[in-house]
């Protein structure tokens, strides 16, 4: 790569002076030594509060010592650093012309820059850690100011970012502040000394791609931007920086041990010596439960105190019952001054492995989990308080108790949440390598990927939900997660550890939870029967578009194997983003419209206007449509190019691999079919291909393929045989079949025009000139009108990204369903159904069924004949046989009977109302209906039935039915002279493929259907 320079002033000690004006940026940002520079150590989110009652209501709004940056920045947008603007950080640089963004977002959304939506790959190019390419890092400059309140003065005072991807500069009244990289946690600068009481200025570059960028490569759309909250927050020079608050329960699980661990600095190097500590521990309505305190000690700038405090009996917290504390931690100088207070919310309870069980509180727990992306239609990456309350809401409504934060730690605020509600989360740490799982095992790496893990670790480690830590997913086994896991060890024993690699498979040696990924029930027995850890499957039962089928064997397994505590389902949230919808008409007569996707432009053509494509998944996507299906000679593909840098493969026009052109290498022409297999011809470019235009042209005569380049026959190849069909669309600028979420590199850089194809061989000097028959077309695209339809949901590079168990908007899928009857915590067994005799099985691991409503219903032919409540009382884990008092009614004909048992939330929850079935069970009833009365056939009026020519014909009053005899078919059926058939019914043993079924990840089981011709088949008649 080549050398770049950001203009940036550094820093000599705390006085920030200017000292060289030019800082070589890629020392920073290809750099995986360099992550952070002045950034302060990190720490759980605290809010200084000056007063108890302030302090209990725990808004941090409320604080006069807080400050949000959040709202409308002044923006600049950059195709790459060197075109930011120079010393747009210092305070009297003019941004009236700017415009503004919103904090937090991601700018994709904002409209600026490109969407990409990859799985393995990077969608950087080419893939060369720690390299980032130079002429395309989309780089973005934000500017706001801010105002220091004077009472602050005398303070010290914090900027601090909960998430910018992926890298970025800060500056402070033209002062250079620091650098950070790790987009998923916070960054937190010490800014003291930088501004002043009114008007302050804060500058932020951020660059899409770093060297940290080869970290985050996971399955998800690539945002880029300040995308979670800013803020600026003030403290006493001497503050309590971090809490670390654990909770050990005794032997018997009932009493507590409440260990607080403070860390104390003054940030003006004075001693720290008498400093006093107050801690005090309140119960949810605010009654104080202990009082306790320590003193710190020595001369030094920085304290640990370490406080313990017995606590009879506390409530437990669990996914079932999350019982919140509060802890009010006070500082006082040694005059006895309040300094400030903050609070944690202290949750009671211990997670361990025994007897190769996952317990919480003693107890076995399962996991009825998913794994769930941070994702926003509107806003990319940044998640709304009411998205994420919205998520975990449907999460309790629909039976999920745990979240797998695949792949980065979230939003702090969702952590606080899962405390509230009562969700299980596996801390996952933003390190992904896929696309080069070695990289984990690099030592040159190894301070990167632990500076990550810590970063998590010291922001969350006082929530209660989160009860595992994850070393990563899908980036191997290496030193690096040993470095990880030996730093998890030490600081934080009281949760369990997690990895999910795919080689080995969810595990590593130092794991106390195994977490295979997607195995099938049969290979999960196998699994199971060799467990020397419990099992929680890392992802499984991938859900893509309408899936889950099956889902209930493995919760089967769940209930009757103790090592086999549950799993992550992939995923949660279909990662559909919000886009306008934009259309360019087809003159065929087959109204294939083309529908712009991504961010192509709208330049001059060849003649009128065309599409820019960027080769950052700009294109035009054709839905399928029977004409362009063509499988048979003949078949022209023609179109107008002006090719710029080629960055790989650039597809011009492809249906998939049935056919298409593109520009295979620098030097080369292709146009290909697939017949038995994929045939090509090839030509080489001529001498002024690049930035010129040029007509290029394939044709299919039936007996060769021929290449055209500017009306010149230069190249073809015998070929005589039909097509494939294959079941992609047509694309302009891109292969939708080879061009997924796993296509490594970039795709067309081109301006297109005159996009034709036709079921003909056609005139390419017709063509060249602008004419030609429309009419004759199945495609025709001119590129010359674009029409606003509003918006839709895009879904990128691939449909791998439509997992979800529910809709980008929320909305329950049908699998969603499916999914709460099997992770429903109550299931029912019939005994002796006749008699109303079953078994209630009660999965709740702190929950008595008689903590809800059971209601009951006798039903036939949907009408409500019988019903009732019950009174249970089976206790967590365990059965018991029930009776419910039915009666057999009088029997009617044709009428099934079933009964209906529901369980429901006798009161308001947080997540729910008063009502909201938590679980149910039908069984269709034993009873034998009386027949109905049958017909008297002798009393029908006689049929009269006609075997004429080529039909057999059934007459009757009013009605009439013919039958083909060449095609076997019900050919006409009228009824008082009125026809009712278009056509008669025939075989069909096909069915649309699921999602899963069509992906080449795994088996596309698709592909061998239609191999096998079942999407075709030809009917012959033996006999009628």
């Amino acid at each position: 790569m080549r050398r770049l320079l950001l203009v940036i002033p550094t820093v000599l000690g705390a006085s920030a002076e200017l000292v060289d004006p030019t800082v070589d940026l890629n020392r920073y940002i290809e750099n995986p030594a360099v992550f952070v520079e002045n950034t302060e150590p990190p720490h759980v989110p605290l809010m200084p509060f000056p007063s108890r009652e302030l302090a209990m209501e725990n808004d941090w709004a409320r604080s006069p010592f807080y400050l949000s940056l959040d709202g409308d920045w002044k923006f600049h947008f950059a195709m790459r650093p060197e075109l930011a603007p120079q010393g747009f950080y210092r305070p009297d640089f003019d941004d009236a012309s700017w415009p503004v963004i919103r904090v937090p977002s991601t700018w994709q959304t904002q409209g600026y820059d490109h969407i990409i939506y990859r799985n393995v790959p990077m969608e950087l190019h080419p893939y060369d850690p720690p390299r980032v390419p130079d002429t395309y890092n989309p780089t973005g400059c934000y500017r706001r100011s801010f105002e220091i309140p004077q009472a602050w003065q005398g303070r010290e005072i914090f900027l601090h970012f909960d998430g910018v991807q992926s890298a970025f500069f800060v500056w402070v009244n033209g002062r250079y502040v620091g650098y950070s990289e790790d987009g998923m946690t916070a960054a937190e600068f010490r800014i003291t000394d930088l501004v002043r009481p009114g008007k302050n200025v804060v500058a932020v570059k951020v660059l899409r791609w770093s060297d940290g960028s080869y970290l985050e490569d996971q399955d998800m759309w690539r945002f880029s931007g300040i995308y979670r909250p800013v803020y600026v927050f003030s403290t006493p020079v001497a503050h309590i920086r971090d809490v670390f608050v654990r909770t050990d329960l005794d032997a018997q699980y009932r009493d507590a041990t409440l260990r607080v661990e403070v860390d104390l600095k003054h940030y003006q190097d004075g001693s720290l010596n008498g400093y006093r500590l107050e801690a005090e521990l309140l119960d949810r309505e605010g009654k104080s439960v202990a009082k306790f305190d320590g003193t710190a000690s020595g001369a030094g700038s920085e304290a640990k105190l370490t406080l313990e405090q017995p606590v009879q009996n506390p409530h437990k917290w669990s996914d079932e019952k999350p019982y919140l504390y509060r802890l009010l931690l006070t500082l006082r100088a040694p005059s006895g001054e309040a300094l400030e207070t903050i609070v944690q919310r202290v949750g009671f309870r211990k997670v361990e492995v025994r007897n190769r069980q996952l317990l919480v509180n003693g107890v076995r727990v399962e996991i009825r989990g998913v794994n769930r992306h941070e994702h926003n239609p509107e806003l990319g990456r940044t998640m709304t308080p009411e998205l994420m309350r919205k998520d975990i809401e449907l999460m309790k409504q629909f039976n999920v108790n745990a979240v797998r934060l695949s792949h980065y730690p979230n939003d702090p605020r969702w952590y606080d949440l899962a405390d509230e509600y009562g969700l299980y989360l596996v801390d996952e740490v933003n390190a992904e390598c896929h696309a080069g799982e070695w990289l984990s095992d690099v030592p040159a790496w190894t301070p990167a990927f632990l500076n990550r893990f810590i970063r998590m670790l010291e922001r969350d480690k006082n929530h209660p939900s989160v009860i595992l830590w994850s070393t990563g997913n899908e980036c191997g086994l290496g030193r690096s997660h040993f470095a990880m896991a030996d730093y998890a060890r030490k600081r934080d024993p009281s949760r369990l550890l997690y990895h999910q690699s795919n080689r080995p498979d969810g595990t590593a040696p130092y794991v106390d939870v195994d977490g295979p990924r997607y195995p099938s029930p049969g290979r999960l027995r196998n699994l199971i029967a060799e467990a020397k850890r419990p099992i929680v499957l890392g992802e499984y039962a991938h859900a893509m578009e309408n899936s889950l089928g099956h889902f209930d064997q493995f919760w089967d397994l769940v209930r009757s194997e103790p090592v086999f505590q549950g799993g992550f389902i992939w995923d949660w949230v279909d990662q559909g983003l919000r886009e306008k919808l934009v259309l360019t008409p087809d003159r065929s007569p087959h109204g294939n419209h083309g529908g712009l996707m991504g961010r192509p432009a709208i330049v001059n053509g060849r003649r009128g206007k065309a599409v820019s494509l960027s080769g950052l998944d700009d294109w035009i996507e054709v839905p399928r449509d029977r004409s362009l299906d063509i499988t048979v000679a003949p078949l022209t593909v023609s179109l107008w190019v002006y090719p710029r840098e080629w960055f790989g493969p650039s597809v011009f026009v492809a249906k998939g691999e049935q056919y298409g052109l593109q520009q295979k290498d620098p030097q080369t022409l292709e146009f290909w079919v697939m017949g038995r297999r994929r045939t090509s011809v090839e030509a080489r470019v001529p001498g002024d291909w690049q930035f010129n235009w040029h007509h290029v042209a394939g044709i299919y005569d039936g007996s060769s393929l021929a290449i055209y380049i500017d009306g010149q026959k230069v190249a073809s190849q015998p070929f005589a045989e039909p097509l494939q069909e294959r079941p992609f669309p047509v694309n302009v600028g891109r292969n939708s079949e080879t061009q997924r979420e796993n296509y490594q590199g970039w795709l067309t850089n081109a301006i297109i025009d005159e996009v034709r194809i036709l079921p003909a061989v056609a005139d390419v000097a017709e063509l060249m000139a602008g004419r030609g028959s429309p009419e004759r077309a199945a495609l025709w695209l001119d590129f010359d009108v674009f029409e606003d339809k509003g918006s839709h949901l895009v879904y990128g590079a691939s449909n791998f990204c439509i997992n979800g168990v529910i809709f980008a908007d929320r909305a329950p899928q049908p699998e969603t369903w499916q999914m709460k009857a099997a992770h429903a915590p109550v299931r029912v067994e019939a005994i002796d159904l006749a008699n109303g005799r079953l078994r209630v099985r009660n999965f709740y691991s702190f929950t008595n069924l008689n903590e809800l409503d059971v209601q009951w219903q006798l039903v036939g032919d949907g009408k409500v004949l019988q019903s009732g409540t019950l009174k249970l009382d089976v206790p967590p884990q365990q059965d018991r046989e029930v009776r419910i008092p039915i009666r057999q009614p009088q029997l009617q004909p044709a009428t099934e009977y079933f009964l209906l048992i529901q369980f429901l939330l006798p009161e308001d929850q947080l997540w729910a109302k008063r009502g909201h079935e938590v679980a149910f069970a039908q069984f269709r009833m034993p009873w034998s209906p009386p027949q109905p009365t049958p017909v008297n056939l002798s009393s029908l009026p006689a049929l009269d039935v006609r075997d004429e020519g080529n039909r057999v014909t059934i007459n009757g009053r009013d009605w009439s039915a013919s039958f083909d005899k060449q095609t076997g078919t019900l050919a006409s059926l009228r009824y008082q002279g009125r026809e009712l058939l278009v056509q008669g019914p025939v075989l069909n043993v096909w069915r649309a493929p699921i999602a899963n079924e069509l992906s080449r990840w795994g088996i596309a089981e698709a592909e061998w259907w239609r191999g096998a011709g079942l999407d075709q088949l030809r009917h012959q008649v033996q006999d009628m």
